[in-house]
């Protein structure tokens, strides 16, 4: 199965190691900010059931991409692989 898919996340950060990376504002994202964006990926499902499979195999792969043009603050690639089987 194919899809495409949008990622949304706005962050801010609560509690930071004093004198870490975060702390001293040296990192990117250290002050919070906004991640969106598209992806699309695949998927290969034969799971004998979603919640509790006993059988078959499941793998997905998708990835996304945010930047200024999906309203992202931040400018990445973001791919992900799983592979899962039961016997």
């Amino acid at each position: 199965m194919r899809r495409v898919a949008f990622a949304y996340n706005d962050f801010m950060f609560t509690h930071t190691e004093a004198e870490g990376e975060l702390d001293r504002n040296t990192a990117s994202g250290a002050d919070g900010g906004r991640i969106s964006g598209l992806g699309g990926g695949v998927n290969y499902d034969t799971r004998n059931g979603i919640f509790f499979s006993t059988k078959s195999r499941l793998a997905d792969a998708c990835s996304y991409r945010e930047s200024a043009l999906t309203g992202s603050q931040f400018n990445y690639r973001q791919p992900a692989l799983t592979a899962q089987a039961y016997s």
